[in-house]
């Protein structure tokens, strides 16, 4: 697994989950840290996430579709208590 920011407040993690249900579990898991706060320079900072899922094949990457992919995903979560599919 592999996290990583890929621009402004928006971040992606690379699981390897093919499991529509895994990765619903998984994005569950941080959907449920919303509101939680992290520490930042002495100030606590409530965090809330949107969560977007995307399956590729890895046989056929391509970095510029992925992160289309990945913004169009995110845009499109609006809600910040379920989990959007891209592709589905």
């Amino acid at each position: 697994m592999a996290a990583f920011r890929i621009g402004g407040d928006e971040f992606a993690v690379i699981t390897g989950l093919s499991d529509p249900r895994e990765v619903e579990s998984f994005a569950d898991k941080v959907i449920s840290q919303n509101g939680t706060p992290i520490s930042f320079e002495g100030a606590e900072i409530p965090v809330a996430f949107r969560v977007g899922a995307i399956k590729y094949k890895a046989n056929t990457f391509r970095c510029d579709e992925l992160f289309k992919s990945m913004h169009d995903t995110l845009k499109d979560a609006y809600s910040p208590d379920k989990v959007d599919f891209y592709g589905e």
